[in-house]
């Protein structure tokens, strides 16, 4: 408790070292591999990836795979490493359904040196920030599903069948027809140039009802309810830059 109680004073007493391009341009996002992620009986996946600006990498997920702060379990089933993580960085409750955990130098080592070599996809470039949101663009998505016994991510293959121009409520601007399953939440989604167009957040007709309402306030068209409801949804990578951006209390913790 005291160990947790340091580490979280140290993290909050420590000078913010902001985006270096936050007033020029996008952050660089860099995916560098797949974990999985525990807390409690919550299971989902997250993207361990560089950032510009950051010398250390960080985990990026979904809040709803680490609704509490408390230490999370991360962890490369296919090389046995697991790495105990109690560094939630709180992204000024934007709403969206967006964590990121920070590694200490000894954590980002030991996950860079296996995830790299475990990753599925190879050829990964920067995030497309400037994603053009063209409808029916072919995606793989990667992520740690429940169902699936193997120790390497699970691959899904997709598309993209309705861009939002507005997140609905909890960020989410990216309708997509991969069979994403439970586990898989906060993985990268690719596109067919193996770059990072978002991350997994919500499989298709989940067990809680979907939020109908877009962030403006604004109530989803009767006719685009149902789509809402059945699909599969992702945060594109400009959303998740602009929370990133918009976040004054996001660190690069060295």
């Amino acid at each position: 408790m005291l160990t947790r109680a340091l580490s979280i004073g140290l993290l909050t007493a420590l000078i913010p070292l902001l985006f270096a391009c936050a007033k020029k341009s996008d952050p660089l996002i860099v995916v560098r591999g797949v974990v999985q992620i525990v807390q409690g009986k919550s299971k989902g996946s997250g993207s361990l990836v560089t950032l510009q600006g950051c010398s250390l990498p960080v985990l990026l997920t979904n809040k709803h795979v680490v609704p509490r702060a408390r230490p999370v379990r991360v962890s490369l089933p296919i090389s046995g490493l697991h790495v105990w993580v109690d560094s939630l960085v709180p992204l000024n409750a934007s709403g969206r359904d967006l964590a990121v955990l920070a590694l200490t130098q000894d954590q980002a080592r030991r996950l860079m040196s296996s995830a790299d070599v475990h990753m599925p996809i190879r050829g990964r470039g920067q995030a497309d920030s400037s994603f053009a949101r063209q409808n029916q663009q072919p995606l793989v998505a990667l992520g740690y599903s429940i169902r699936s016994r193997s120790q390497s991510p699970t691959l899904r293959s997709g598309v993209v069948l309705k861009s939002l121009p507005v997140p609905l409520r909890g960020g989410y601007d990216l309708l997509v027809t991969h069979a994403l399953d439970q586990g898989m939440s906060g993985g990268p989604l690719f596109d067919a140039n193996h770059r990072l167009i978002g991350i997994n957040a919500l499989h298709g007709s989940p067990a809680w009802d979907h939020d109908l309402y877009y962030e403006n306030g604004a109530l989803v068209a009767s006719r685009d309810q149902r789509q809402v409801e059945s699909l599969a949804m992702a945060i594109s990578s400009q959303t998740i830059v602009d929370t990133l951006l918009a976040s004054k209390s996001f660190v690069c913790v060295e």
